[in-house]
């Protein structure tokens, strides 16, 4: 089946945020993208809702549609809220999660490292995200759930702008050691020691992303086309 092109330019823009090719804040006109890619605005609007829909974007009236750039309060905020919503969250992943859900754990995390490998981000984000949801799906209130689903959404987000991804010693990860922690206690049934590893997990992730906002600068390419 043939690529819509509303799809085409949707895949254009977020594959150039993921590869940080375009800067938090950074405006999307209509008429460049119209004039560059040879095709109408309506395509193109389309792909800025798709966007939006996914917390990339944001459309402010009567100035223009960007891209998104949360601010170091909105990360910390987000992050506090993670840290409740996953201490909430621990007592339900030992109780109901499944084995073919720990094997699904386990083949992330060797995905996590083939990532680094290759130096693939968008496949890292991808298999960060899923790790997560794997464990959020692990809870029964589904009130709790949507709530750490919606948090791990707007934290991915963040991940794309700041994440230390290509600093990343693979012998020496910081994320990949503590989501194989992750797993190593959930098998164990220990929920102390799981408890602990997921608010550092957390913590750590934290920090760094403050860290790389700082010096955001150094992160983004020059140009879009």
């Amino acid at each position: 089946m043939e690529i819509s092109k509303s799809q085409k330019v949707y895949n254009l823009i977020r594959n150039a945020i993921i590869n940080r090719r375009l800067s938090p804040g950074a405006q999307l006109k209509e008429n460049e993208f119209s004039e560059k890619l040879n095709i109408s605005r309506t395509p193109i609007r389309q792909a800025f809702k798709m966007l939006a829909d996914e917390d990339l974007v944001e459309n402010i009236p009567n100035k223009g549609t960007y891209v998104v750039n949360p601010t170091l309060d909105e990360m910390i905020e987000a992050s506090e809220m993670r840290l409740f919503l996953e201490e909430k969250l621990v007592e339900q992943i030992i109780d109901n999660i499944t084995e073919e859900e720990i094997t699904a754990l386990d083949i992330l995390v060797e995905k996590e490292l083939n990532s680094y490998e290759i130096q693939d981000i968008l496949k890292y984000l991808e298999i960060n995200k899923e790790f997560h949801m794997i464990l959020s799906n692990t809870c029964k209130n589904r009130f709790l759930k949507k709530a750490i689903e919606n948090i791990i959404n707007v934290m991915h987000v963040h991940l794309i702008f700041y994440d230390k991804f290509y600093e990343v010693n693979i012998n020496n990860s910081r994320g990949l050691e503590q989501h194989k922690l992750i797993v190593k206690n959930i098998k164990e049934k220990n929920k102390i020691k799981l408890k602990a590893v997921i608010l550092e997990h957390t913590n750590d992730t934290l920090k760094e992303i403050k860290s790389n906002r700082n010096k955001s600068e150094d992160l983004f390419e020059d140009g879009f086309f």
